[in-house]
Formats: C-alpha cells, sequence, structure tokens
C-alpha cells in the first residue's frame, strides 16, 4: 500500500508538472523571453562594437568566451525564473480557485513541488535559446568569420555553469513567492542574489579574486576567475 501510495504522490506531481509546463510555454513572457535572449545574444556575438564580457573579437566564440557567456546570462535569466515562480505560486490566488485547492485531498507538498518542476522547465527550455543562439550566430552572412563555437563548451556551460545556477534560483523564488503571497518577493530575492553577486564577485572582470570572493560569489563567476586567470 505503501508503494502505492508513493506512486500516486509522484503521479500527481509529474502530472502538476507538465500541466504547468504546457501552462508557462504558451504565455506570451515566454515566446518574448525566448526571443529576446536570442536577438541579444545574437547581436553581442556579431556585432563588433559590443564586447562580451573579458573577450572580444574573434575570441568571442572561444571555450572560455562561451563559459563566460553561459555564467552571464544565467543572471538575465534570474528575471525569466523570477517571472515563472511568481506566476505558478500566485496563479490560484489570482484566479480565484486558491479555496478550491486547499480543499481538495491531493497534499500540498505535491502539487508545490509539481508547479516548481514545471516553472523550473519553462525557465530552462527558455535558456535553451543561449547555447542556441551562441551555435547559430556564426552561420549568419553578416557574423564576419566568427568561428564555430565548441560542441563541448556549450553542453558544459549550460550543464555546470547555468543549470545550477537556475535551479538554485527557481527554487528560492517559488519558496518566496508560496510563503510571502506576494508577487513582488521573487524579484527582490533576485536583487538579493545579485547583490551577493556583486559582494562576492571579487573585483573586474580581468582581475583574479582570492579563494574568499569565489566562495561568495553565488554564482560561480569568481570562482570561474580563480580557476581560469
Amino acid at each position: 500500500m505503501a508503494e502505492i501510495r508513493t506512486g500516486a504522490r509522484r503521479s500527481l506531481a509529474s502530472t502538476e508538472a507538465a500541466f504547468e509546463l504546457r501552462l508557462q510555454l504558451g504565455s506570451p513572457v515566454f515566446a518574448i523571453v525566448l526571443a529576446i535572449s536570442a536577438l541579444m545574444l545574437v547581436a553581442s556575438l556579431t556585432i563588433q562594437r559590443i564586447e562580451v564580457g573579458p573577450l572580444r573579437g574573434a575570441a568571442r566564440t572561444s571555450v572560455e568566451a562561451v563559459l563566460y557567456l553561459h555564467l552571464v546570462w544565467s543572471l538575465f535569466h534570474l528575471f525569466t525564473s523570477a517571472a515563472f515562480a511568481t506566476e505558478s505560486a500566485s496563479r490560484d490566488r489570482r484566479t480565484g480557485f486558491a479555496p478550491l485547492v486547499v480543499a481538495t485531498p491531493a497534499p500540498a507538498g505535491e502539487l508545490n513541488l509539481g508547479r516548481l518542476g514545471g516553472s523550473l522547465a519553462a525557465t530552462l527550455l527558455a535558456y535553451l535559446s543561449v547555447p542556441a543562439a551562441v551555435a547559430v550566430a556564426p552561420l549568419l552572412p553578416w557574423a564576419g568569420g566568427l568561428a564555430a563555437p565548441a560542441p563541448a563548451a556549450l553542453v558544459y556551460g549550460t550543464c555546470v555553469f547555468a543549470l545550477p545556477n537556475l535551479c538554485l534560483a527557481a527554487a528560492i523564488f517559488f519558496a518566496l513567492a508560496r510563503t510571502t503571497g506576494a508577487a513582488l518577493a521573487p524579484y527582490l530575492g533576485a536583487v538579493a542574489l545579485l547583490v551577493l553577486y556583486g559582494l562576492g564577485s571579487g573585483g573586474p572582470a580581468t582581475s583574479r579574486p582570492d579563494l574568499a570572493a569565489a566562495l561568495l560569489d553565488p554564482f560561480g563567476f569568481a570562482a570561474y576567475r580563480l580557476a581560469t586567470l
């Protein structure tokens, strides 16, 4: 019986996650974020006047630059994660269905887990515009001989650098939205994380930080520079 109940809870969480993901993918916010992210990144790679972190010119798609880009754009998608978490956590109150949802026998923890999973999946799908744009940019006619990025750098940057940042942000923002009931709370949380990033960034992007700065930085910029400079 315990196994049956566990299977039912898992089914409820996965069903809720799939439903949440469909809602998020159908929202105009997802389409807008996807378009803005891809267009801004392509412009930063193909327009010479726009610098990409500490690197520029032909080095814009080097392994070092690609990894740095993933860190930078994981910061951009903090607010994507905050928007999706806020929408997911506040939908019941906004639509007036909160009393009905509370009255159902469905475990609140499973519902929350499913909604968190769906909003996180939507954030990750929106973030895939980053490696896709980096891969496509050198193929554009005005790219000016931009070298194709290494596929391993795209995979490593997405899975090792961006994915942990986005998972951490989604969990924090969803928890803030559910516990406070305030739509502004996740965005304040995003600002707080950016402040922590500023405190732990360890100085200019071209300087080598110390170990303390690398440990304080919640997004890994200082740790990345400590390992590569």
